[in-house]
């Protein structure tokens, strides 16, 4: 049983050091982990030439979020098997 969804990746890349991975869901039934990246990834893209700090470091890091390493396990857990709500 497995729908072989694929990965994504939200990758801001600033061509400079240091870098940070952060991996939301490993696990299937772990949800909540998978939408606070998705909100990172708004709070970042919304705050960017805003707020002076969110644009230091998004111009001096390489920040990888990857909300769910496993889609699959994911919509598995989902009490309506198959809809992926984003909050």
């Amino acid at each position: 049983m497995t729908a072989q969804q694929k990965l994504f990746t939200i990758f801001f890349r600033s061509h400079l050091e240091p870098m940070v991975n952060y991996i939301g869901n490993i696990h299937g039934d772990e949800t909540v982990g998978r939408q606070l990246i998705l909100y990172l990834a708004q709070y970042l893209l919304h705050n960017y030439g805003k707020d002076p700090r969110i644009t230091k470091l998004m111009d001096d890091t390489e920040i990888f979020l990857m909300p769910s390493s496993n889609p699959d396990g994911f919509t598995v857990a989902l009490p309506e098997q198959g809809k992926v709500h984003i909050f």
